[in-house]
């Protein structure tokens, strides 16, 4: 099964926190509203969602980091490799799979092309204009391009590929925001009838 898993170096180093875990009061702790029983059952019922989808997907997920694999070219299983070894051969791997989807990935590079808003009719040219030059913006400062590209060897090597177009909460940095996200942190519903 894969999973992201994440930690807290302070939490987990007692030495960190001067040699005590942190004492929490929890008596002067609020009652929120997300702790009553209702909401408690609801959070229940979605827990159980993700985890059975997490379940349907563990297999397809596995075979996706396989894929990956093939492209890195780590093309033989540990058992193979093994008896290869034992055989006296060498566990050589002619990589056919690497140079084919980078070709693919490359034409997607040399085919880039920016967006264009037409107007619907006469009156609605200086919006469209204004909106085009918008979308260039965007794209500039987000570097969408190469995101659109990251999200594509993603889908080619592991067969799927996400983009995330969000609202940005460093406030140094563009407002309107698009990133690529790693297949490995998204569960989809698989159960979903719209694509």
């Amino acid at each position: 099964m894969i999973e992201n898993v994440q930690s807290n170096p302070v939490m987990a180093d007692p030495q960190r926190m001067g040699g005590v875990a942190p004492k929490v009061n929890r008596q002067k702790r609020r009652k929120s509203e997300l702790d009553d029983e209702q909401m408690q059952k609801r959070h229940a019922r979605l827990m159980n969602w993700f985890l059975q989808e997490r379940d349907k997907q563990a297999e397809n997920r596995f075979q996706q980091a396989i894929d990956e694999d093939f492209y890195d070219g780590l093309q033989w299983s540990d058992e193979d490799a093994q008896e290869l070894v034992s055989r006296g051969q060498a566990p050589l791997v002619f990589n056919q799979v690497k140079p084919t989807i980078n070709w693919m990935l490359g034409t997607e590079r040399r085919t880039r092309i920016d967006g264009k808003v037409l107007p619907r009719e006469e009156s609605d040219e200086t919006g469209a204009e204004t909106k085009t030059k918008l979308l260039k913006y965007l794209s500039d400062v987000n570097r969408t391009p190469f995101t659109r590209s990251a999200a594509w060897k993603s889908c080619i090597v592991a067969g799927l590929g996400w983009m995330e177009d969000c609202i940005e909460t460093d406030p140094t940095r563009e407002l309107l925001a698009t990133r690529a996200v790693d297949w490995k942190s998204i569960y989809y519903d698989s159960n979903a009838k719209e694509m």
